[in-house]
């Protein structure tokens, strides 16, 4: 169905837009290009088919970025690695040490340590995902300057968000909720360094069973939250046996 192909590539062009432009409505008024659209269409329709040829370009892309900037990214991790030890051996030497010697080593320890968090990370940018946690999305996003689409052509988001991988199958929704109306995301976590993204654009563009948007519709979290109002809606007719 042509709508639904549409809908699809409306989210690509999202997500290759988002950040780099903007509408202005008027005067004072300006809004991010992401979006978020869910298409309901049957077994059968080729959703997966439509997807591999609309999210073919981001797919290269990645590709070409990946191999052009491999050995830039193997030198920052070696480099980071380099100043890791580094750090770590002097602070065992300045805690062994004697106490004439410690205001030094502190000293060594405080400026190694702000080399390493000067040293460039370098990673191969992602412009889109598929099945992705909260906390991994939300480290993605800051890797990639706050811009990213989900791109699936199943509705494996909406069990994730629902609880999947939380312990208390409690719903984990913040970074879709705010990646979409560009909130800033602050997110700590006990053994995880604190990831703050400002602005972020989160594109979400998703092909489901009826039966799972159905179930969406159904969970209170989703409708009381304000997820499913996020999103804008296609459920095309299905033109399977109409060759």
């Amino acid at each position: 169905p042509p709508d639904m192909a549409s809908m699809i590539v409306l989210g690509v062009v999202a997500t290759a837009g988002a950040k780099r432009v903007e509408v202005e409505v008027r005067d004072g008024w300006r809004e991010p290009v992401n979006i978020s659209s869910l298409t309901a269409m049957g077994p059968g329709n080729r959703k997966s088919g439509v997807f591999r040829d609309a999210t073919r370009p981001l797919v290269e892309f990645e590709a070409d970025e990946a191999r052009r900037l491999a050995g830039e990214v193997k030198r920052s991790e070696s480099n980071r690695r380099v100043a890791e030890k580094a750090l770590d051996h002097a602070i065992n030497l300045a805690s062994k040490c004697d106490e004439k010697d410690r205001m030094e080593r502190n000293r060594a320890v405080a400026r190694l340590t702000d080399e390493l968090e000067a040293l460039p990370i370098v990673t191969s940018p992602r412009l889109w995902c598929d099945d992705v946690t909260q906390e991994q999305l939300a480290l993605i996003l800051s890797q990639n300057f706050g811009r990213l689409g989900i791109l699936s052509a199943e509705g494996g988001l909406f069990s994730a968000i629902a609880g999947r991988y939380q312990a208390n199958g409690a719903p984990s929704m913040e970074v879709l909720l705010k990646g979409h109306a560009g909130d800033a995301i602050v997110m700590d976590r006990i053994s995880r360094p604190t990831v703050t993204i400002l602005n972020p654009a989160l594109t979400v563009c998703i092909t489901v069973q009826p039966d799972v948007l159905r179930s969406c519709a159904a969970t209170p979290e989703f409708r009381g939250r304000g997820l499913m109002a996020r999103f804008m809606y296609s459920l095309p007719a299905s033109t399977v046996g109409s060759r």
